[in-house]
Formats: structure tokens, C-alpha cells, sequence
């Protein structure tokens, strides 16, 4: 067995310094989206520093206007069948309406299908951006609430929220945190391997950035694959908006849906992927849920939503319900095409997650 690295001071040290250093500047990177307009008061941080992998690790951090007291935090994990098509710009409108509402909000991007992800690698990626909110507030938003954090995913995106929230810490994980840096990656091979989050490889005593492509990670034989760790950061409540919680009833029952290209495989071929990234399997105690579904979302089977909230209340957890008839799978995130149940979902998050009336009238953080 090989030696394992020892972290000393000096270690702990330098992560910390790497952290604040990497959310300090916002990117300089593909630094406006192609297709919608940000306003002022959203600015773009990488959560990665590997030239290689980074451009679909980030997000866009938005922040209220004019407050003095500390935010609460929801982080918008889109959708998008685990592809790079959704992005962070259908979770705009949210945002929006969130930071008028006295939320701190982290849109995040991952890489997906098609820009390097699949699994584990998407799920690593969200829970590194999760993390990345402690290098957020130590250097360009100390007003945000660690206290108060809260995922909000849309369809596959609820999939890796209902996860990371399965898997998050009780406690913020100072250590673990400080372990996860981009240079002890970058310096701890061993570390990066165990975790399944590294991007890079050691040749020669030279660093090499190399892009890793994890889809089916699992084997045949049903043993179980091992999902990444979790965040280090604790999560009060989870939101899921039309979202893939029991990923083997949705790759046996939806039509729609490309969860066997992200896991894959079907279950039965790679059973141990479908244990490790099941929502259902590994289920937290005693937080927050809201569970939306629309009664014309055909994405997501029949039953699915109920199934997975009962088996939450069961493990203590407090669970609200909001049905929306006549919604489609993707009327929760446009306030066009569903009004009704636009307002319904935004008038649930405010009181979930306990936004203010407005502040609408304020100036950024970051003035």
C-alpha cells in the first residue's frame, strides 16, 4: 500500500489562501453569457481553476440589493436531462425574483453529457460548487447565511440536489473544506482519486491537465459504486421543481427521460451507478422539503413525487406539497407560459426558504 500523504499546516494553509484567491476576481473566462443579459448585480465565479474543465464550472452569484443584515442562500441547480442544453439561464427568472426577495442566490453550471460530465463526475461538480459558497463569503459577499443554505433543482438538476442533500455534512466540515481546494487537488493525487473530483493527472513530478469522462463508473456485477462525498457544507431545506427523485422508476418508466445515458447504462446493467446516485437511497433526516409537480408534466412518472415524500416523513423530515394542475414539465421556470403556476412555485419559495417582502429599492453587495 502506497504511503498516504500527510496535510501539515503549511497544507492548510495554502488551500485557504488558493480558495479566497480563486473567488476573489470574477472570471475573466466567457465573462457574459451568449444568449440572455445579466444585470449588474449578478457577477460569474469559477469553482474550478483548471483551464481544462472550467468552463462549464461555474456560477452566477446575484445578491440583493441594499441590505444590512445576513442572506439566506438558495443555490439553482438547473435541469436539462443531465445535458448541456439547460444552463444556468433557465433558472433566471427565479433568481430574479429570489434577490428581490431578500435571497442570496448561486445559479450554477456543471459539466453535463457532452462537455465532459456524466456520472459521477456532474454530481462532484455540483457539490464543489456547493462548497465553493465558504470561499464566496470569506472574499466577496460576507453577508451570506451558511446557516441558512438551501438547493433548488429543477428536474435532473433536483436529482443532484436531492443527493447532495442526502450527503451533506450536519456541520460545516472546516477541514474537509480546506482538504477540497483546487491545490490540493492539483498537489495531492491520491486525494483527488479518492474523491473522484480531480481533473488532473502527475507525470513525471509534472502536472498535466487532462479531462476525465466518468460515465458508468459502475460494473455489471451490482456492486455497489461509491458516489463522491457529499457537500462539507450543511443544507437546511431542498426544493424540487418537476424533479427526477427515484432515478430506477424514471429509467424503467420515463420515455423522456436520458438518465440511462448519464448512469450508463439501464439498471440492471450497472445497478451499482443507480445505488449510488438514487435520491430515494440515501435519504436525509430531519430538514425541509418542498416537492412541486405539475399534473401535466409527463417527464417525471406518476407517483414518483409521492413515493419519494413518504419515505422522507418517514425519516423525519418535514415535507410540503405543491401540485400544480395543468402544468407542464417546464412551466415552473417561465413566468410566460404557465402564469399561474409560475406564481404559485415563486410564492411557495419565498415563504420556504423565509424571503422578505421586497428589496427592490436597494444597491448591490458588491457597490
Amino acid at each position: 500500500m502506497s504511503e498516504q500523504p500527510q496535510v501539515t499546516r503549511r497544507h492548510i494553509l495554502l488551500g485557504g489562501v488558493a480558495v479566497a484567491a480563486m473567488a476573489l476576481a470574477p472570471s475573466v473566462f466567457d465573462d457574459a453569457p451568449t444568449a440572455y443579459a445579466m444585470s449588474s448585480r449578478r457577477r460569474k465565479y469559477h469553482y474550478s481553476i483548471n483551464p481544462a474543465s472550467n468552463a462549464h464550472r461555474y456560477g452566477w452569484l446575484e445578491t440583493p440589493l441594499f441590505t444590512s443584515s445576513s442572506l439566506p442562500v438558495a443555490i439553482l441547480i438547473h435541469g436539462g436531462a443531465w445535458e448541456s442544453e439547460g444552463g444556468p439561464a433557465s433558472m433566471r427568472f427565479l433568481s430574479e425574483f429570489l434577490c428581490q426577495h431578500g435571497v442570496a442566490c448561486w445559479n450554477i453550471e456543471y459539466r453535463a453529457l457532452g462537455t465532459g460530465g456524466g456520472w459521477p463526475t456532474t454530481y462532484a461538480d455540483v457539490c464543489d460548487a456547493i462548497d465553493h459558497l465558504i470561499a464566496l463569503k470569506l472574499s466577496v459577499a460576507p453577508k451570506l447565511d451558511l446557516d441558512r443554505v438551501y438547493l433548488v433543482g429543477h428536474s435532473a438538476g433536483a436529482q443532484l440536489a436531492a443527493l447532495a442533500m442526502g450527503q451533506a455534512s450536519r456541520q460545516i466540515d472546516v477541514m474537509g473544506l480546506l482538504m477540497n481546494t483546487p491545490l490540493m487537488r492539483l498537489t495531492k493525487e491520491s486525494m483527488q482519486l479518492a474523491d473522484l473530483r480531480g481533473d488532473v493527472s502527475l507525470k513525471g513530478g509534472e502536472t498535466e491537465a487532462v479531462q476525465h469522462e466518468l460515465v458508468g463508473t459502475g460494473n455489471s456485477a451490482g456492486r455497489a459504486t461509491v458516489a463522491p462525498k457529499g457537500p462539507r457544507i450543511p443544507i437546511r431545506g431542498f426544493v424540487s421543481l418537476n424533479g427526477v427523485l427515484d432515478v430506477v422508476d424514471s429509467a424503467n418508466r420515463s420515455k423522456f427521460s436520458n438518465i440511462r445515458v448519464f448512469l450508463g447504462g439501464t439498471p440492471a446493467e450497472v445497478p451499482g451507478n443507480y445505488a449510488a446516485a438514487n435520491p430515494i437511497r440515501h435519504m436525509p433526516a430531519e430538514k425541509k422539503m418542498l416537492l412541486v409537480q405539475g399534473t401535466r408534466d409527463y417527464v417525471i412518472p406518476h407517483g414518483q413525487v409521492k413515493r419519494y415524500g413518504l419515505a422522507a416523513s418517514r425519516r423525519g423530515n418535514t415535507v410540503t406539497y405543491l401540485t400544480l394542475q395543468g402544468a407542464k414539465h417546464n412551466d415552473v421556470l417561465l413566468p410566460s407560459r404557465n402564469p399561474a403556476a409560475y406564481q404559485a412555485v415563486t410564492k411557495a419559495l419565498a415563504q420556504f426558504i423565509g424571503a422578505t417582502s421586497s428589496s427592490t429599492t436597494s444597491r448591490s453587495l458588491f457597490d
